[in-house]
Parts: C-alpha cells; sequence; structure tokens
C-alpha cells in the first residue's frame, strides 16, 4: 500500500512531456468502450500543455504514480485533468490530487475550483462529489454529457495564533496493554513515542510497523508536530488547531510534551486536514 509520507509532488518541465501522454493514455484507456472513443485527454498535444499550464507530477519513490494538470483563471483555479495510473487507481490518490489543486487556491486567495467531466465517468463524478465539488450545469457533447462542477472553498476564521506544522513520516498506531504490563521494547524507536500508562491501561503511540500482530491497536494515523517549543502559559497553540479541524468533522488527539504539541488524525482526514489548517491560517513543512 502507498504510504502518504512516500508521495512528494514536482513540477513538469518539456522532458516529462512523453511520460505524461503515457500516464494519461492509460488512464483513461477504460473508458474508451464506454463513450465508444478516446477521451480528449487522451488526444491532446502535452507539448503544448507544459508549455502554457501547471503540471504537478505525483511520485511514489522514482515512479511517476499520477498528475494534475491546472489553469490559473484569476478569481479561481481551473483543473484540466487529472490522471491517476491504473494500477495506483483505489489509493486515494485522486484526493491527494485534488487537495493539491486545492492548496494552489488557497495560496492565490480564491475561494473556489471548477473542473468538468463526462457523466459517463461516474467513478471520477462521484470522486469528485466525495470531494465537496457540486454540479452547476451540463451541456451535450459528442453524443454524451458533460458536467460542469465547481468547489466552493469555505471560509474558516482565521486565528490570532499561527502554527508550523510539519507531517512526520510513518503510519502510527495507538496500542493498548494492561494497567500492569511492562513497556514492551518495540515501544521506543524511530518516530515520535507517547508512552501513558493510567488505573485502566499502559497506552503507546508509535509508528505501527513496530507494534506485534496480536496486539490491541487503533492504527492509520498520521502525526503532525508542532514547531515550538512554546511557553507553558501561551494561551490557545493547541485551540488554534484544534477548532477548525473539529469544526470541519475531524476526528483527532493531541499528545503534549515538554516542549511542544503532536496532533494525530486519521490518514483518511490527513489531506483534508491539510487543507483546513492552511485556511485557517497556519503553516505546512
Amino acid at each position: 500500500m502507498t504510504s502518504a509520507q512516500s508521495l512528494y509532488f514536482r513540477p513538469a518541465d518539456m522532458q516529462d512531456v512523453a511520460a505524461i501522454r503515457d500516464l494519461v493514455r492509460a488512464a483513461y484507456a477504460k473508458w474508451v468502450p464506454v463513450i465508444g472513443r478516446e477521451t480528449q485527454p487522451m488526444t491532446a498535444d502535452y507539448r503544448l500543455a507544459v508549455a502554457r499550464h501547471d503540471f504537478a507530477l505525483l511520485y511514489d519513490g522514482d515512479e511517476l504514480v499520477g498528475l494534475i494538470e491546472t489553469i490559473d483563471k484569476g478569481d479561481h483555479i481551473w483543473i484540466e485533468n487529472i490522471a491517476v495510473a491504473p494500477d495506483q487507481q483505489g489509493r486515494g490518490l485522486g484526493r491527494r490530487l485534488l487537495a493539491y489543486a486545492e492548496s494552489l487556491a488557497l495560496r492565490a486567495g480564491y475561494a473556489q475550483l471548477r473542473l468538468l467531466t463526462n457523466a459517463a465517468f461516474q467513478s471520477n463524478v462521484t470522486l469528485y462529489q466525495a470531494a465537496d465539488y457540486a454540479v452547476t450545469s451540463t451541456e451535450p457533447f459528442m453524443g454524451g454529457t458533460t458536467v460542469y462542477m465547481t468547489k466552493m472553498l469555505g471560509v474558516t476564521a482565521p486565528t490570532s495564533v499561527k502554527i508550523t506544522l510539519k507531517a512526520l513520516a510513518g503510519d502510527y498506531a495507538i496500542a493498548r496493554l494492561q494497567n500492569d504490563a511492562p513497556i514492551p521494547p518495540w515501544a521506543d524507536g524511530d518516530g515520535f513515542v507517547s508512552i501513558s500508562r493510567t488505573d485502566d491501561e499502559l497506552s503507546i503511540v508509535c509508528l505501527r510497523e513496530r507494534v506485534p500482530d496480536g496486539t490491541q491497536i487503533d492504527a492509520g494515523w498520521t502525526c503532525f508536530k508542532f514547531q515550538g517549543p512554546f511557553a507553558f502559559g501561551q494561551a490557545g497553540i493547541v485551540l488554534s488547531v484544534v477548532q477548525p479541524l473539529s469544526t470541519n468533522g475531524m476526528g483527532i488527539f493531541v499528545v503534549s510534551t515538554f516542549d511542544g504539541d503532536h496532533l494525530l488524525v486519521k490518514e483518511a482526514d490527513a489531506e483534508k486536514a491539510r487543507s483546513t489548517l492552511l485556511r485557517a491560517g497556519h503553516s505546512l513543512v
């Protein structure tokens, strides 16, 4: 399974034209039997497109796994094309590409993103609707229907406290042991570790890969580190981060240390959390 922390974006240049064309043709090939022809992205001139538009290439290590093509329209970001390699589909990369476009809009100060798709591409329509894109209009096109969609970026009131957070590498888990259990040797190691003992349990937060099979866990958490240190008496640090996430329906938990705090959100909500935190005025590194 693709790890969110192994993925990265880089801008495209002319040397990427062939790779872009090949990925797009492979990604859209499944729709040819549906509409009886090659899709427009499959026949586009990508040398011209790379020269005129912004392309962000999504890599997993050395492998190109997806891309997004966008155009700055002056008051919104237009998503011209989004494609994920066939063997990578179903892993949430489409959402990550959409979140990247949203970050472009936020940095530009725009309140919306727009795109179009073919009504016959039902999985694409479902993806966009799940990411809060709404259908604004439709029109006939080459025997089918073009669907126009828009996402309005909700306005989250900026807080007076601005935090820089860093996403830590790896998939985190929360393990539960008996309250009188000794601290196991696997608990300590790379990454963030938190060990808490109460009258009811011994709770350990650490990288999932270290937790032995058979241990009671809740896995699939992404960890963000507050870039401190912060004074103990400084007010509003945690609230400034927790409030916008909670308001947008995300479950979280926070672990505090001497120098600062660590925020954990479910990996499925990680991209939504990033966008929400940016809207709240925070920074991510």
